[in-house]
């Protein structure tokens, strides 16, 4: 039985006993999760694990047939919605962009739940959306129409949306999924410094190697129920890899920093 790490629920966003279905089908079964600010805890597992749905039930996008989420210590379904835009900012995975708006105005967005309604714009906020963009690389792109990005340029303008939320905690969907390995890295490292400034930073991966060095801790999702949850060390084990991807993996040190990569699968006889 996975235990789950011990930190103060006053400080932390948590899930407990969360269980979604879709018809009779579950899709999470009985998770719990706690995220302390300060920590980057990363959601792994293979496709249709639960993940996503994990992610929009802790933001209070999916609803849940059983379970509770709480935000410093307070129920998620008690808080408005605009005092849940103040604690949680979410970059979502893809999301789509219909409106002809300028990249700057996508992550001026971000600002909304600090303004009053019909509240104009502050050269404060203006100075907070700069240095988010500047953050996520995505400054030289303010004046482009958003429709006309790339699909890894997007995603840096919204992360830059969620980063000047300035929300305790912060919340992405594969935010590294679209990008070339240059600007994974740099986005990995945005998350990580974001943690490491206090922020508590909630991120769902595919890529192991990423997982293994940036997260403090890691929730290995298989079939809806949590397989492992605690240290990257701990959680990505050869055991582990076998039952929820089927994989075996080769990892090695260098410069004080483990990487992991999935080497063959666990049916492979070659």
């Amino acid at each position: 039985m996975t235990t789950l790490p011990s930190y103060d629920v006053q400080n932390a966003l948590c899930g407990r006993g969360l269980t979604v279905t879709a018809g009779t089908a579950p899709i999470l079964q009985g998770v719990d999760l706690t995220l302390p600010k300060g920590k980057l805890l990363g959601l792994i597992g293979p496709n249709g694990a639960g993940k996503s749905t994990l992610l929009k039930a802790v933001l209070g996008l999916r609803s849940i047939d059983q379970g509770k989420v709480t935000i410093d210590g307070q129920l998620l379904d008690q808080l408005s919605a605009r005092a849940r835009a103040h604690l949680m900012a979410y970059a979502a995975q893809g999301a789509p962009v219909h409106w002809p708006l300028t990249a700057e105005h996508i992550v001026a967005l971000g600002r909304i739940p600090h303004l009053d309604p019909w509240q104009k714009i502050s050269s404060a906020d203006m100075a907070a959306i700069e240095s988010a963009m500047k953050e996520t690389d995505s400054l030289h792109l303010r004046d482009r129409v958003v429709t006309t990005l790339s699909g890894g340029e997007r995603a840096c303008v919204l992360l830059a949306r969620a980063i000047v939320t300035a929300a305790p905690y912060l919340l992405a969907d594969e935010p590294v999924a679209a990008l070339d390995p240059y600007h994974q890295l740099q986005v990995m490292d945005i998350l990580r410094q974001r943690a490491d400034m206090g922020q508590g930073v909630l991120i769902v991966l595919h890529d192991l190697s990423l997982a293994r060095r940036f997260c403090d801790e890691l929730l290995l999702l298989n079939k809806g129920q949590v397989l492992a949850y605690g240290s990257p060390e701990d959680v990505l084990t050869a055991d582990n890899l076998e039952k929820a991807y089927n994989i075996r993996a080769a990892e090695w040190q260098r410069e004080g920093e483990h990487f992991l990569v999935p080497w063959r699968r666990g049916d492979a006889t070659y």
